[in-house]
């Protein structure tokens, strides 16, 4: 049975790649692909624009041929596999890769479905897409993150070299620190920036380093795959691929879990039922697998754990990491938020003011909830932005105001 990996770009840009989505996208290339004649001949092979419906929605995808796993020309028919993975771009008109995407193959494993979205970035893009996602992310502790991050992913040598400069030789300190675990666990309400900081530091990260650093988001789909039973195995192994895709590239990792009280809930909750027992399995696998990243061969690899729900994760994987609560915007954060997302269309300082009174927390069940940065340039601009475009009109303070008072905080619904 002979295999062929695409990498995808589609319309909708980082969005992860689900099972629909996968299983809609691999439908099309069939019907381009059964009964055509394929060879290694046919790598870097490009197919632009194909239509797909995912999920009701419209949109369209380009895949690009990265590998064929024969040694001979063969014909596509119903038993060739098809595998997939989401990139940024790439250069349709060669089969060379641009710069700040690796179109080289992951390990080809049956683990790769546990990867939905990957990308490389490099040093010497400054204004990248995720770059300005990056830049554009306010009242977030990113800077202190990025500085912990560098920390955690500078080489070993240059450490030991730093210690001898200054002490003679390689300190106590150094060696027990050298072994913790590179973990940072992002905590806070939906919307706050959590997953956009994640996707997007790799941006500001590489050009810090001076080296490529390499994006892997992990998926959690095995929870509802049929892998009852396989589940903390799979994780074991998946971790290992991991380290061996480290050793061959030989770069800086980011690995990150979104959801993840989903993967790594606290397994101090748990029954005795089989599920249960198989949720305790799963922790424990992920926690050796973190806990392995360092110690044998202090790969520089980097997990990141984002959560809406702090509380539910296991105590073992928490005393780990390093942690960073992420926080509604205050008066002076929203300020800098809305002047910056509406620079350049013609709103003075007390429009500014009054958004900044209409957005400020509300007494909703008896506590003061405030706007996620997502409500307000979702909810709120995005939304003036779509009615004035409908409209043919300019944005006006009216509609913004309008928007404020017909929009709630995220995590309350309308009554």
């Amino acid at each position: 049975m002979s295999s062929l990996f695409w990498a995808i770009k589609w319309d909708w840009g980082i969005y992860t790649l689900n099972r629909n989505a996968e299983k809609a996208i691999i439908g099309e290339l069939e019907k381009h692909l059964i009964g055509k004649a394929i060879g290694n001949s046919d790598i870097g092979k490009c197919l632009e624009q194909i239509p797909v419906i995912i999920d009701g929605a419209r949109t369209s995808f380009s895949a690009h041929l990265e590998r064929v796993d024969s040694p001979i020309t063969f014909t596509v028919d119903r038993n060739t596999v098809l595998r997939i993975r989401l990139v940024t771009d790439f250069d349709s008109s060669s089969s060379l890769p641009k710069r700040d995407t690796n179109m080289e193959p992951s390990l080809a494993t049956d683990l790769d479905e546990l990867v939905t979205f990957q990308t490389t970035f490099s040093p010497q893009d400054y204004d990248s897409h995720y770059r300005k996602i990056y830049e554009s992310l306010i009242g977030i502790a990113k800077e202190e993150i990025l500085a912990e991050m560098i920390s955690l992913l500078t080489p070993f040598e240059k450490k030991e070299k730093w210690s001898k400069q200054y002490y003679g030789s390689v300190i106590s300190a150094l060696q027990t620190t050298a072994t913790k675990a590179p973990v940072i666990v992002f905590g806070g309400d939906p919307g706050t920036g959590k997953t956009a900081l994640a996707t997007s530091i790799g941006a500001a990260l590489a050009p810090k380093l001076g080296e490529r650093v390499h994006f892997r988001h992990m998926s959690l789909l095995l929870r509802g795959m049929g892998y009852q039973g396989r589940a903390a195995s799979m994780i074991v192994k998946s971790f290992e691929n991991i380290k061996q895709e480290y050793l061959k590239l030989k770069e800086p990792m980011i690995l990150f879990f979104d959801e993840a009280e989903a993967i790594v809930g606290s397994r101090s909750q748990a029954d005795s039922s089989s599920g249960s027992q198989e949720n305790i399995a799963i922790v424990d696998a992920v926690i050796i697998g973190v806990d392995s990243l360092r110690k044998g061969i202090q790969a520089r690899i980097v997990a990141i754990f984002a959560t809406n729900l702090t509380a539910r994760l296991d105590v073992a994987l928490m005393r780990r990491s390093y942690y960073y609560q992420f926080n509604r915007p205050d008066e002076q954060t929203r300020r800098i938020l809305l002047e910056s997302s509406l620079r350049g269309m013609g709103f003075n300082k007390d429009d500014i003011n009054k958004l900044v009174e209409a957005t400020k927390p509300r007494q909703i069940n008896n506590r003061d909830l405030g706007f996620t940065p997502s409500d307000i340039v979702e909810s709120i601009i995005g939304r003036a932005l779509n009615e004035a475009i409908q409209s043919n009109t300019k944005v006006s303070i009216e509609s913004l105001l309008r928007y404020c008072e017909k929009t709630n905080p995220t995590g309350t619904f309308s009554t």
